[in-house]
This record gives C-alpha cells, structure tokens and sequence, in this order.
C-alpha cells in the first residue's frame, strides 16, 4: 500500500542526501 511505496522513496532520498553531503566534504 501507501506505506510499502512511501518507505522505499524515503530511503532513496536518504541515501542520495548522504552522498550529497559526502561528495561536499
């Protein structure tokens, strides 16, 4: 349902966030 769809599309930007950050440092 919404939460099974919801939970992957959160950690995907999760996951892009944190490479932004490190490719920043």
């Amino acid at each position: 349902g919404k939460v099974n769809v919801s939970l992957p599309n959160t950690t995907s930007a999760n996951y892009l966030s944190q490479l932004l950050r490190e490719l920043a440092l």
